[in-house]
């Protein structure tokens, strides 16, 4: 199947796009939940900035693909998806930037 411009709609970058979104924000929760137990290392703060930092990568990855998918339902869905959980994954990286590490 061809999207209008003549690139092909492989069934893989479909899925890639759909769930890459999802899958970078359950990775973002677990390793930075995995990374908050060793707050009081003084690098932890630096870990969870990188790992918010690929997550938001992935997901624009995500979305850029569902981009060049554009026309039909499945992209469509997929950039709203990945709009979601950018912004999902954006506002749980926020805490590290006003909470201290230690209490």
């Amino acid at each position: 199947m061809n999207v209008p411009d003549g690139t092909p709609r492989t069934p893989l970058r479909l899925w890639l796009a759909l769930f890459g979104g999802p899958l970078a924000w359950f990775a973002h929760l677990s390793v930075s939940y995995a990374l908050a137990a060793l707050g009081c290392g003084g690098d932890s703060a630096v870990l969870l900035h990188l790992v918010t930092g690929v997550a938001v990568a992935l997901q624009l990855a995500g979305a850029l693909i569902a981009w060049r998918l554009r026309p039909g339902f499945l992209p469509q869905a997929a950039i709203a998806l990945n709009a979601f959980f950018l912004a999902v994954v954006l506002l749980a990286g926020t805490p590290p930037l006003a909470l201290p590490g230690c209490g």
